[in-house]
Parts: C-alpha cells; structure tokens; sequence
C-alpha cells in the first residue's frame, strides 16, 4: 500500500502544475466570480496546486492529515475570498469543485496502478 501511495505521490507532483489549472478551469465555469480578474485566477491556481502538493506530502509520508497546516498560498486564497466579501459557502464549494477533480484524478491513478499491476502477475511476474 505504501508502494502505491508513493506512486500517487509522484504522479501528483508531476502533475500538480496542469491539475491546478484544470481546476482553477472548472471553477471559472461554475464560479467565474472567482476568477474573473487574472489576479484572482492566479491566486486560485496556486492555492490550488499548494494543496496538491500538500496532499502528495502527506501521501509519501503517510502522514495523519490532521496535523497539517495549511499551504501559505491556500490561505492567501482564503484571505483574499474573505476581502472580496465571497461567502464561505462559496469558498467551500470552489473547494469541493476542487476536491472533486483532485480524487476524479487519483482514481485514474489507482486505476491505471491497478491494470500495471495485473498486466505483471499476467506476465508470471507479480
């Protein structure tokens, strides 16, 4: 299991630059509020992929999520959501659009360890 979390882990970090503009993406289409000035776009994409690369240190480390702090960009995100007079109601559903891609992706991974993994033992080496 450590082997696969590893995996997920660098597949996130290689990843991360083009997750996190997927996601600022299908944010700017259900909340374009939110990304209408490029500044704020950038700031959502970077908040975006610090919690990315957040979630690919915890997976390498097996790290107990509830410990963590947060990235400095996510709580510029915040921050800034907060002085545009965004309600947190709208902050957590960019973070849900959010955490809805981020495991869309993950179980792609999973999906695509899984299938190498089956094509080894099939070959006679796993």
């Amino acid at each position: 299991m450590e082997e696969v979390a590893r995996k997920v882990a660098a597949r996130l970090r290689s990843d991360s630059a083009e997750l996190s503009v997927v996601m600022r993406e299908r944010i700017g289409e259900r909340m374009p509020e939110l990304v209408a000035d490029p500044a704020d776009a950038e700031v959502n994409r970077a908040s975006n992929e610090a919690n990315i690369l957040l979630v690919a240190d915890l997976l390498d480390a097996g790290a107990d999520p509830r410990g963590l702090e947060l990235p400095v960009p996510t709580l510029a995100y915040a921050r800034e959501g907060a002085q545009r007079d965004t309600s947190i109601q709208g902050l957590i559903r960019a973070y849900r659009i959010g955490h809805t891609i981020l495991w869309e992706w993950v179980l792609e991974v999973l999906e695509d360890e899984i299938e190498d993994r089956r094509g080894v033992a099939a070959a006679g080496g796993g």
